[in-house]
């Protein structure tokens, strides 16, 4: 009975009204959870205008709190460009120190536009650890409007969210999700999640591609259906680049480039490469013999050292 009025309570204080209008206002569009402080957050703009962080805050909701703490927050700050993403990483920066204050790996602080929270007694935002469930919410009271949700706020899914029901590890078998990996949000995803799932009902598979654990290279661009072309960093813009037939139906396809093309790599969902070649060329054939059919991601390096990433589908 006090679990049903607790779940009643939660619905009742986090449905906030109807979701976000299609590619209407931010969202969470990458997660990262991974060995020692290793803690990014990315959140991608998926509408036709540059947006004030300033009207924005993170939350952590952690083991299954429910209540607003001042600790537990932060206000953003700067500015996110239309179609574009801004990625955020714990400010453990100093690789000089260890335990709780061991360095964000280099890669992981290369990919960073901004660090938040280098004091857990003032700030815990990104000490995320799988459990936690993670807030965008606007500053407009505490908590604010919800923008996106990340987990269940209110539940303790035990080590991790897994993609199997009950969906906690307490109680699944299923692949943890929210610890020790890198989630990708899918490209299918064009709002955030306004209200607070219901427990037990969250399976981030829905939603969520999973990468391994310390897996950084997606940061710094996004895929979405709310635009032809990828969000992504300045340094990737002037690559155009086409891959054909998409989906793949007799494992190989073609690249076109207008840059030349130095190293092509596909990675599968788990960050583990397939494939890899170098070359000096503006175009390519790739195969991938015996690929299971599913998603891919096409990392193309370029002489001038740019890089983008593309997905391809396998069928």
């Amino acid at each position: 009975m006090k679990k049903n009025l607790l779940l009643l309570l939660l619905v009742t204080f986090f449905a906030v009204g109807k979701a976000n209008a299609q590619c209407g206002d931010l969202f969470i569009s990458e997660y990262i959870e991974g060995w020692n402080n290793n803690k990014a957050l990315e959140i991608y703009n998926p509408t036709d205008a540059a947006i004030d962080l300033s009207d924005y805050r993170l939350i952590r909701w952690s083991n299954g709190n429910a209540s607003y703490l001042d600790q537990a927050a932060v206000t953003l700050s700067g500015t996110v460009e239309a179609k574009d993403v801004v990625v955020f990483v714990i400010d453990k920066q100093d690789c000089s120190l260890g335990g709780q204050d061991t360095c964000a790996w280099e890669g992981l602080q290369n990919a960073a536009d901004g660090f938040l929270c280098a004091d857990y007694n003032d700030c815990y935002v990104m000490y995320h650890n799988g459990n936690d469930a993670i807030s965008l919410n606007k500053v407009d009271g505490e908590p604010g409007t919800f923008v996106d949700i990340f987990g269940v706020i209110g539940q303790d899914p035990g080590v991790s969210w897994t993609d199997e029901a009950p969906y906690t590890s307490d109680d699944s078998e299923g692949t943890y999700y929210s610890r020790n990996r890198t989630l990708v949000r899918k490209s299918s995803v064009q709002s955030g999640t306004t209200t607070n799932p219901a427990l037990g009902t969250w399976n981030p598979a829905s939603e969520w591609d999973t990468l391994a654990v310390n897996t950084f290279n997606h940061l710094g661009y996004h895929e979405c259906e709310c635009s032809g072309n990828v969000g992504v960093k300045e340094n990737n813009v002037n690559n155009i680049v086409r891959l054909y037939p998409n989906p793949v139906t007799n494992s190989q396809f073609q690249i076109n480039s207008k840059d030349l093309m130095t190293q092509v790599e596909v990675f599968n969902l788990n960050g583990q490469v397939i494939q890899a070649k170098q070359l000096v060329d503006t175009q390519t054939e790739v195969q991938l013999d015996q690929a299971p059919v599913g998603t891919y991601f096409v990392k193309i390096t370029y002489q001038n050292g740019n890089t983008t990433f593309q997905k391809i589908m396998v069928r």
